[in-house]
């Protein structure tokens, strides 16, 4: 099981303990820590605010863009594909060590001055999480101009690794082990939830769920937009740091929620599921026997066997 301490401080408050009594008190109740992994990120890299980009004259690979980082604005020539004006994104300064034979200085790219660098995650010493500059949230950190991401207690997280004996099922998810950890550190437990409900349309206006009656399972399903308010940047992240990333989206929000509650998830695409007959999207869960209940779609192609 991997956990990193600022996603158990979303349930137990961690202020004034050091990720060492933390293992220690891990270790305590039976959660053997194996090994602790830190992300850091160098001292001058800060937010900015790509305020513009335009085509490099003499260079079809290279953009010349402003960047607003609070102080100034300073003109950054920039490699990546998917650097877009309006993004947030990390921010190298002049003086930065992104590593000890690599410090940021003031130079010219094919004759246009650059004052920094727009950084990828892997440049500032984080996962790998896309093939170009990262590109920031407010899900990661405050987004304000200047400020340095050094300073970010998500980004810069201690990634620990326990080894579970087998009957520590219940300590397969952050909340399981955040639970024993409040208890052994005699701090109060509280999920603050990152996911807000905003539908306001039942369920029953686009989902119509049959079974039969010797169906065992105990079921709960809800309508899920996946949209721009869902923390990306953060599920990306945190995934990446725990190896249990996917190129799939809805995957990587299911994995999320499985890893952090410990509940078993499953997601449906609604238009896979649309009967264009019925205007709905349908699935119909059936007892096969042997206490085995399966889930079909509108075409009777089997979807899932529930639990498994």
């Amino acid at each position: 099981m991997i956990v990193t301490r600022a996603w158990l401080g979303e349930f137990v408050d961690l202020k004034g303990i050091s990720t060492d009594e933390i293992c220690e008190a891990l270790n305590s109740i039976g959660l053997e820590v194996d090994s602790v992994k830190s992300y850091k990120i160098p001292p001058k890299v800060v937010v900015g605010l790509v305020k513009s980009k335009i085509a490099h004259p003499n260079a079809d690979k290279l953009s010349i863009t402003q960047v607003d980082v609070g102080t100034s604005t300073r003109q950054i020539v920039c490699g990546a594909r998917n650097v877009e004006a309006g993004q947030y994104v990390p921010v190298a300064m002049i003086g930065c060590k992104l590593s000890k034979d690599f410090k940021i200085k003031p130079t010219k790219l094919r004759g246009e001055q650059s004052d920094g660098m727009i950084c990828s995650s892997l440049e500032i010493g984080l996962p790998q999480l896309n093939d170009g500059i990262m590109v920031l949230d407010d899900s990661l950190c405050e987004l304000k101009l200047g400020e340095e991401l050094c300073n970010s207690e998500i980004l810069n997280d201690d990634i620990i690794t326990i080894e579970l004996t087998a009957n520590r099922g219940d300590a397969l998810s952050i909340y399981g082990v955040a639970r024993d950890l409040s208890v052994k550190l005699k701090r109060n437990f509280d999920f603050k939830c990152k996911f807000k409900d905003n539908n306001k349309n039942g369920i029953g206006r686009f989902f119509k769920l049959s079974y039969d009656s010797k169906v065992q399972s105990k079921l709960a399903y809800k309508l899920a937009d996946f949209n721009s308010s869902t923390p990306m940047e953060l599920i990306s992240f945190r995934l990446k740091a725990i190896d249990n990333y996917s190129k799939d989206t809805q995957t990587n929000i299911v994995n999320y929620l499985t890893h952090t509650t410990g509940v078993l998830f499953r997601a449906y695409n609604y238009d896979t599921l649309h009967n264009s007959t019925t205007g709905l999207s349908t699935i119909e869960i059936r007892h096969e026997g042997s206490g085995i209940d399966n889930s079909y779609d509108k075409d009777n192609n089997q979807l899932a066997s529930i639990g498994i």
